[in-house]
């Protein structure tokens, strides 16, 4: 479950908070004065996010090296049909 909780709320129940992540998969967004200020996720979808971005970095290098010398409006054209492509492939 994905909860919006204050920065004092966090501090004050941070071991709460530790074991409902890591047990439940719950993430939470830190706020402080109503801005949200970071996100407390398990280290699991954590390293999930980073594949991911992995993945999509990847794709965007090669489009870049296949690209070569292309005039940079076409290579970007290139770069963000690819990124599409990837988060279509993400999507459940």
């Amino acid at each position: 479950m994905k909860r919006e909780i204050s920065a004092m709320e966090a501090r004050q129940n941070f071991g709460e908070l530790l074991d409902q992540v890591y047990y439940k998969d719950d993430q939470f967004i830190i706020k402080r004065a109503n801005k949200p200020m970071a996100v407390v996720v398990s280290v699991d979808a954590y390293e999930e996010y980073q594949r991911l971005r992995r993945k999509e970095f990847a794709v965007i290098h090669e489009i870049w090296e296949s690209v070569g010398d292309a005039p940079e409006e076409e290579a970007q054209q290139e770069i963000e049909r690819a990124i599409r492509g990837v988060r279509a492939q993400m999507k459940p």
